[in-house]
């Protein structure tokens, strides 16, 4: 497996021109690797999330400075943005 940031799973410090990194996953997996709940720092979910799978939307800001200057509805790369890859 290729990782893209080339230091392991759910790592990505160096990530050039990326200001944020979102996922839906494993709150027990990706907060080790710097992920944190996305909605409660701004960032609503391109569809709707189950009040008990909220926390499962993180969010990761590869370079300091980007997270609390921006906030708002995700939009997806328009390969994901279909409802069917977002229902609980």
């Amino acid at each position: 497996m290729k990782h893209l940031a080339g230091t392991g799973p759910g790592s990505t410090k160096r990530l050039p021109g990326i200001g944020l990194v979102f996922v839906t996953g494993h709150t027990g997996c990706y907060p080790k690797s710097g992920f944190a709940a996305a909605g409660a720092r701004g960032f609503e979910a391109p569809y709707p999330t189950a009040a008990e799978n909220e926390a499962a939307w993180m969010a990761q800001a590869p370079h300091a400075g980007v997270i609390g200057k921006v906030h708002g509805k995700v939009r997806c790369a328009d390969s994901l943005n279909d409802p069917r890859h977002w229902h609980d």
